[in-house]
């Protein structure tokens, strides 16, 4: 039998590609039958389906008429196909209760209709029934399929054995989603047979044997033979198989018998089952138990029905709860396929391994060629088997869609598989590391012939210097006739010849030297990894520095100095002394572009790359190496090759290159063309001298640098990526003078643009040399040495700083802390203050609060969390961080356990997003426990795969879920002991429902207390007295802060006055001053502070002891009323910046650094005042210089209730140490917000501004709204939130109309230039989100209609990227129409606003593909700038009518753009847009100045649209007859006139010629026939038509329409 798919078979196409029509349904109609056509109804169903959205069922139906596969088709004869169609082998196993297993054998299909008609559904006896199907077949199919009503998708999963396909295969099985899956009732399980022939011959015979089955299976040669192992000739047959399993749907089951049907494949008897075939899958009997008759194993069939009839009793009577116990020992078949599988794929890998280290086992000694064939062979099918094999896992064992037990049967085989799987993927690693190991076998095995191909050149070039100079000279002498008179010449050409000979002998022979010492170096090697130094005592370095040279370079030369007749190579005489713990090595390649003496290499750049990373991961071939990081120091070409390293290892997947680029560290690139080199064009001039003198020169590597160069553009924007990704420090070094370039003229080779990559991770410095000599430094002086040095010192540390324990941390550890890190979460705790010296010494003194005897405590009250509460302003914050930093807190703790982990957050409402929710709460608190307690994060690590899983990146953004999951399961699964102490500070300032959190916080507890083993948790809170808090934690030990701090305010006071008055002792006046202050404090330490520092300044300013009481006695206690005099206090002249800097720092939604502040400010006063008149920081500038200055500024405008941030730098373990977070400006306190928020609008400030500019002033969002518009560099800042301040400005200003368009204003041009100067920054999917999130309303709202109008911009430039419109459209399906209606208008909007070409028509039809409605009608919001149409304003209108009025009724656009329009209509129309269309129209609220008087006293009617244009179109005509031309009909919604009359009342004669060419004046006139119509049109026909024709004509229509009226005189 020919098999299709094969070169006898021919094109399988015949049958149809998948975009034609089956040939096979169209000439095999009827299914073939011997007699007469069968009835068919599960084939017609199948048909049904394929034509109603299950398309890939119409395989299935062509194989039943074919009685196999499709493309067999041709091949078989009516005898053939009526066997196939008939074929049945079929076995009944029925299960009885307390009884033995019953028999039934099928073979023919007439038995089994039979069989079927009689079995009944309710036997008490029968607890299920088992069909075991060999071979399926048409017949059975139907029977089975109709009788069962099993899902076709059963059968069609198991007819064909494809792994992959082409774009026209009718036979393509696309997978199913999950969800459908989970609801499916079957499942199929592949899995591969080997099978052993001695001879070609039998393998023949096997091949043919299989394309006799029905179902599609295939005989794949194995060809691997190994010589002097294997009989020549033979070979091992690797068949791919299924079982397939169904059962009744979960609905059926526990109701009566169980059915089940059980598909296997035909077995090919050819040859042997390998190596006898795998052991039965249970242990050995005894003696005793040993059966007298022996079972012989037979076909996969027979397996089956012999072990599902050994079901026991026990078995079988959970069949009823568990289906899956059935499918148990067909799976133990399966699995025992496999392992035997595992082992020959062991046996033939270690064979061809051994072939590469033997070469007798070769099929030629020389060639690997063969050997490499066979490892690709395997590299190609072994990812298939891994496939098999986690299907088999996900499909079968991991899930639970047949059964209602929760006891799986399956999960016995779950550990059998994943040994298997794991078995596969080493077998694939392993194939990948033969490859490399055969490449470079063959790699040296050529090497070796050019070897001796050069000394056979060698020895010709010796002979022709011998003998070229004696011929030369004696052609001299040949040049006489009489030879008898050259006695004397003879002895002249002995003294000349030879001595010129022997000269050249020496020159050839010094020339020889030199390159022989050049390709053949003692220390270094020419290609490949050389070490240069490794630390003292083989211990473990803290990194692998890597030198690699540029073009023409070499590992060594590039890298030393001559001194004193000897190579000083620096990287391994001087860098050690400088950084003496890390590993060494210089790597080298051929990147020579020509040879005089041997052909040059001619490897591109790509390849040079993969040999790099090749090399790198065998180094690094154990997980302890792999946890090293790499530092590359690289040298012109060589920083182009390690870029591209890096992008290789970055984007594969599953291999061991993988590992390079997340351990690198940074790169240090000296003199590398990022953007290419002229000096690369200058090379090519060469290369083609070179090309007359060498063998073959290699031009790739010249072709890669030039300017402008396609590799390096590719390799750059790569790697951008790829240090963003894994964050790669980058420092660029440039050469600072000329290079000589053939003796000729000078050249910078690398110029300062092209050295340098420009990503924000870069620095950049220069070297004083040129490009040659950047790297070779003699000394440790060399100014050079002691600049690239130095960085390599400063990554070295920092690498010392954030590897506590290299050993213990795998990639995907760090990974995942990489996550989970957030130091902005931290930044909070540095920003606290300090405690005040000698102050809250108290909280670790057990006889004045429980604190310390808490910490001490091991159960009780000492599991339970410890709560601080205070006033606001009492120094919480402060105590918390004395609590964390105190030595004494741990020395408390380790009353029992040495070893505890420290965790804070302190929420912060003034802060970023990320200081203060639930969310980033968890993911610092995990963070940092899990970075401290390494051993905890394989708890962890399967919320993170999952993430990665789901996301698709390893940067995965951690779900509050997960965080939560995550957290709490290492509470409570922890196996190893941990003691963790949470500090959690200012609960009040949660943004969030605090009921969340304090559910969370005793969610952790109850996990901590579940595992009391191993894990040790003390949560200490802190928070203002809320009642929520006093009710969740008044059992919990607690103080109240406030009740504590009378001394500590005492002191604190006291010293700030001696500190003012440079005074030791205090007098009584001062003592009493700090007793008042102690006094009205209450306990409050930032009224303390804030009066302190008005006291200390009127200290300095000489103020009289006296005036100072009296001034303290005059001071409110309570913080509100302090504030407020705080504020009135400040200069007049500075009311104006005070209101505006306090209303941006309580209305920003992110904390803005003081140059963004001041930049606001300075806009804001602008728009005020005349421009000149506020000049104290100055148009678009940052804030004052220097920083003093700044401060000053601050101080003096807020009157101190505003400060900076410190500067903080990132000390984490996982990031760079140097990298600084600039400083913010914030509120001094949480307390100073809550004030401005509750206090009355102006706190009583001065703002002396004119009436009209008041409202706008008085509202922070507009403020920073307008700012976004600023051109200057601070506003950048401020962009991200735009939309947000818009937003909520809008929702400020509620229903105030001025307001309203301030906003509107204000956004329009802001989003307009945002869009054009950023589209690839904001994307489709931000304007979709903003779009949905603000929904459509109808109220005047522009920067929404610009929203949305940008948004279809995108769909216009990326018509198929917009899968993320389409879920809102599915939610909102008015927005399509909106968006429809904007993109109907595009061209005006766009041409005019963004100044760019767009196409409507190609807007359309994308939104339409994305589900808009185009004949859904929806409210557009009108405003001048973009539509406004004499409509009533909460009309619904379809696109086609914003479209007509757009560009007919306007005024403004009379005569412009009309064809373009109808074009736009014609596009609406041809995708479904309904001319039968109506609008209301009308109105008194509409507006004059943009809409014709007539309008707005028309009465609000609803008319067509076809009637519009008639009745008020002054340029519809061309209107008129495209609707009559797509069919549009006069449909009446009032009373009113014709449309006739309508024409001739408006004098619109070419309008009547459209009517009358259509028929319409007739129809039209004959339905008029009221008095006061007839009066109207008779005047209309007297006084208005001046034509006489069209006169004439409409006399005649009135008399023949009213001459029976009575009253027509």
């Amino acid at each position: 039998m020919v098999l299709p798919h094969t070169y006898r078979a021919g094109n399988p196409y015949y049958i149809g590609d998948v975009y034609e029509e089956s040939q096979v349904r169209l000439r095999l109609s009827a299914p073939f039958s011997n007699e007469e056509r069968l009835a068919t109804p599960y084939l017609d169903y199948i048909d049904l389906l394929t034509d109603n959205g299950w398309p890939q069922l119409r395989y299935l139906g062509d194989w039943m008429r074919v009685t196999t596969a499709p493309p067999k088709w041709r091949h078989l004869d009516k005898k053939d196909m009526y066997e196939r169609a008939s074929r049945t082998n079929i076995t009944l196993l029925e299960y009885r209760t307390n009884s033995d297993t019953r028999r039934h054998d099928i073979t023919n299909i007439e038995q089994l209709a039979s069989l079927l008609l009689h079995l009944s559904t309710d036997d008490q006896d029968v607890t299920a029934r088992l069909f075991i199907v060999e071979d399926l077949s048409r017949d059975v199919i139907e029977t089975l399929g109709s009788h069962f009503d099993i899902d076709p998708m059963f059968f069609r999963g198991h007819i064909s054995d494809y792994n992959w396909y082409n774009t026209r295969d009718p036979w393509i099985e696309l997978p199913d989603m999950d969800i459908v899956q989970r609801a499916q009732s079957h499942f199929q399980v592949r899995y591969a047979h080997p099978r052993y022939f001695r001879h070609p011959e039998s393998y023949a015979r096997a091949r043919s044997q299989a394309g006799c089955f029905n179902v599609l299976r295939r005989v794949n040669k194995d060809g691997t033979c190994i010589r002097g192992v294997d009989i020549p000739g033979s070979d091992v047959g690797l068949v791919r198989s299924k079982m397939s399993f169904w059962v009744q749907p979960r609905r059926y089951i526990g109701i009566g018998t169980v059915t089940s049907i059980l598909l296997v494949d035909p077995s090919i008897t050819e040859g042997f089952p390998l190596w006898g075939g795998g052991n039965d899958f249970v242990p050995c009997p005894s003696m005793a138990d040993w059966p007298r008759q022996r079972r012989a194993k037979g076909s996969t069939f027979e397996d089956a029905v012999y072990w599902l009839e050994q079901l026991s009793t026990e078995e079988a009577d959970l069949i009823a709860q568990d289906p899956r116990i059935l499918f148990l020992k067909p799976l133990c078949i399966v699995c025992s396929e496999w392992l035997t599988l595992v082992r020959y794929t062991n046996t033939r890998l270690s064979q061809l391994e051994w072939q590469i280290e033997d070469p007798h086992l070769r099929h030629t000694q020389e060639d690997l060629s063969v050997t490499l064939d066979m490892i690709h062979a395997w590299r190609r099918r072994l990812p298939i088997y891994r496939t098999f094999v986690s299907e088999a896992l996900t499909a079968v064992i991991d899930r639970d869609q047949f059964a209602q037990a929760t006891h799986n049967s399956l999960l016995v085989l779950e550990k059998d598989f994943k040994i298997i799987l794991a078995e596969l993927e080493k077998f694939h690693e392993r194939a990948e590391r033969t490859m490399s190991v055969v490449t470079a076998v063959m790699s040296i095995e050529e090497g070796k012939k050019a070897l001796q191909h050069n000394r056979s050149l060698a020895r010709l070039t010796y002979l022709a210097v011998t003998f070229v100079p004696l011929s030369f000279i004696s052609s001299f002498f040949s040049m006489t006739d009489d030879v008898t008179k050259l006695g004397r010449t003879f002895w002249i050409y002995i003294t000349v010849a030879v001595p010129v000979t022997l000269l050249a002998l020496l020159v050839v022979s010094l020339v020889t030297s030199f390159i022989l010492y050049d390709l053949k170096d003692k220390m270094v090697s020419r290609i490949g990894l050389t070490e240069l130094y490794r630390p003292k005592n083989d211990s473990v370095p803290t990194a692998q520095i890597v030198f690699v040279h540029g073009l023409f370079g070499h590992p060594e030369k590039t890298w030393s100095v001559e001194n004193r007749d000897e190579l000083l190579l620096w990287p391994r005489n001087l860098l050690p002394e400088v950084i003496p713990d890390v590993q060494i090595f210089t790597w080298g390649y051929d990147a020579d572009v020509g040879s005089f003496f041997s052909s040059a290499g001619q490897s591109t750049i790509h390849e040079h790359a993969g040999s790099l990373l090749s090399d790198l991961s065998d180094l690094r071939d154990t997980p302890e190496l792999r946890l090293i990081h790499l530092i590359f120091v690289v040298h012109s070409l060589g920083g182009i090759i390690v870029k591209d390293a890096l992008n290789q290892s970055s984007s594969t997947e599953g291999t061991r290159l993988k590992g390079i680029a997340p351990a690198t560290y940074g790169v240090v690139f000296l003199g590398t063309p990022h953007r290419g080199s002229k000096s690369a064009s200058l090379g090519k001039l060469a290369y083609h001298i070179t090309e007359l003198v060498t063998r073959r020169p290699n031009i790739k590597l010249l072709q890669g640098l030039e300017k402008h160069s396609e590799i390096l553009d590719r390799i750059g924007h790569s790697f951008n990526q790829t240090v963003s990704k894994h964050e790669v420090s980058i420092y660029s070094f440039r050469e600072e003078r000329e290079t000589r370039k053939y003796g000729l003229f000078n050249t910078m080779v690398v110029n300062s643009d092209s050295a340098k990559i420009g990503h924000p991770r870069e620095e950049c410095g220069m070297i004083p040399a040129d490009h040659r000599h950047m790297t070779k430094y003699g000394s440790l002086e060399d100014i050079g040495f002691r600049r690239v040095s130095a960085q390599l010192r400063r990554w070295n540390r920092d690498i010392k700083a954030v590897l506590a324990s290299p050993k213990l941390m795998l990639t995907n550890y760090v990974d995942c802390l990489k996550s989970l890190n957030n130091a902005e979460a931290r930044q909070r705790l540095e920003e606290v203050d300090d405690a005040y010296p000698s102050t809250f010494d108290w909280l670790l003194d057990a006889h004045e609060v429980p604190f310390y005897g808490w910490l001490q405590a091991s159960d009780g009250h000492g599991r339970c969390p410890f709560w601080i509460q205070g006033k606001p302003g009492s120094g919480k914050s402060t105590l918390m961080k004395f609590a964390i930093r105190n030595p004494k807190t741990l020395q408390a703790l380790s009353s029992f356990s040495a070893r505890w982990t420290f965790s804070s957050y302190f929420f912060h409402d003034r802060g970023s997003q990320v200081q203060k929710t639930l969310a980033a709460l968890l993911q610092e608190l995990l963070y940092s426990v899990l970075v401290q307690n390494r051993s905890l994060l394989r708890h962890a690590m399967p919320y993170y795969r999952r993430l990665v899983t789901h996301q698709r990146t390893r940067r995965v953004t951690w779900d509050f879920p997960s965080l939560r999951a995550s957290l709490v399961d290492t509470l409570a699964k922890a196996r190893s002991c941990a003691c963790l102490c949470l500090f959690l500070d200012a609960l009040d300032e949660h943004a969030g429902e605090n009921e969340k959190l304090i559910a969370l916080i005793w969610d952790m507890v109850s996990a901590a207390d579940r595992n009391p083993d191993y894990v040790r948790l003390k949560i200490c809170l802190a928070s203002r007295p809320w009642e929520i808090f006093q009710k969740s934690f008044s059992q919990c030990p607690q103080f109240t802060i406030h009740k504590h701090t009378r001394k500590d305010i005492e002191l604190y006071t006291n010293r700030r006055i001696r500190e003012a008055m440079y005074t030791s002792k205090p007098s009584s006046a001062e003592t009493g001053l700090v007793n008042q202050i102690v006094r009205d404090a209450s306990g409050v330490f930032i009224w303390v502070r804030l009066v302190m520092d008005q006291i200390t300044q009127d200290i300095i300013d000489g103020t009289p002891f006296h005036i100072i009481q009296h001034k303290v006695s005059q001071l409110p206690s309570e913080l509100g009323e302090l504030y407020r005099m705080t504020i009135q206090r400040i200069k007049p002249d500075y009311h104006v910046e005070t209101w505006v800097m306090l209303q941006v720092v309580l209305n920003a939604l992110q904390p803005l650094t003081v140059g963004t502040l001041a930049g606001i400010v300075d806009n804001q006063i602008q728009s005020i005042r005349a421009p000149g008149v506020y000049d104290s920081i100055g148009k678009n500038s940052a804030a004052p210089s220097p920083a003093e200055e700044q401060l000053r500024w601050l101080n003096s405008r807020s009157g101190g209730l505003l400060e900076v941030t410190k500067e903080r730098r990132s000390s984490t373990w996982l990031h760079h140490p140097d990298r600084s977070v600039e400083p913010r400006v914030q509120f001094i306190h949480q307390t100073v917000r809550d004030y401005l928020v509750q206090a009355r609008p102006g706190y009583g400030l001065a703002l002396g501004i004119e009436d009209e500019h008041d409202e706008f002033v008085l509202k922070g969002h507009e403020i920073l709204l307008r700012a976004c518009r600023s051109k200057a560099d601070w506003a950048s800042e401020l962009l991200p939130d735009a939309l947000a301040y818009a937003k909520l400005a809008e929702q400020s200003a509620g229903q105030d109309q001025d307001s309203l368009k301030r906003v509107a204003d204000s956004t329009w041009p802001l989003l307009m230039s945002y869009q054009c100067t950023q589209r690839e920054a904001g994307g489709l999917a931000s304007w979709i989100e903003v779009a949905s999130r603000f929904g459509v309303k109808a109220e005047i709202n522009a920067y929404v209609l610009v929203t949305l109008s940008n948004l279809v911009h995108s769909i216009q430039r990326s018509p198929d990227g917009a899968s993320p419109l389409s879920v809102v459209i599915d939610r909102i399906p008015e927005f399509g129409s909106y968006l429809l209606s904007l993109a109907a208008i595009a061209t005006d909007l766009f041409d005019s606003q963004l100044n760019c070409q767009v196409q409507p028509g190609r807007m359309i039809k994308a939104l339409i593909r994305q589900g808009c409605n185009v004949n859904l009608k929806t409210v557009v919001p009108t405003n001048r700038n973009i539509l406004y149409i004499p409509m009533h304003k909460d009309c619904p209108v379809a696109p086609l009518t914003v479209l007509y009025f757009k560009y007919s009724l306007m005024m403004d656009y009379m005569g412009r753009k009309g064809k373009s329009a109808l074009d736009i209509a014609e596009t609406l129309v041809k995708n479904g847009a309904s001319v039968e269309t109506d609008v209301v129209i009308g109105g008194a609220s509409l507006d004059t100045d943009f809409v014709r008087e007539s309008y707005r006293q028309m009465p609000s009617q609803t008319i067509s649209l076809l009637e519009c244009c008639v009745r008020y179109g002054d340029c519809s005509t061309k209107w008129v007859r495209f609707l009559l031309a797509h069919g549009a009909t006069h449909t009446t919604f009032a009373p009113g006139y014709s449309l006739y009359q309508y024409a001739f009342i408006r004098n619109d004669a070419e309008t009547l010629q459209i009517l009358q060419d259509h028929e319409f004046e007739e129809l039209e006139m004959r339905r008029t026939r009221s008095h006061v119509e007839t009066v109207a049109v008779f005047a209309a026909l007297s006084v208005m038509v001046p034509s006489g024709g069209i006169a004439a004509r409409m006399a005649m229509l009135l008399s023949s329409t009213v001459t029976d009226d009575e009253h027509f005189a």
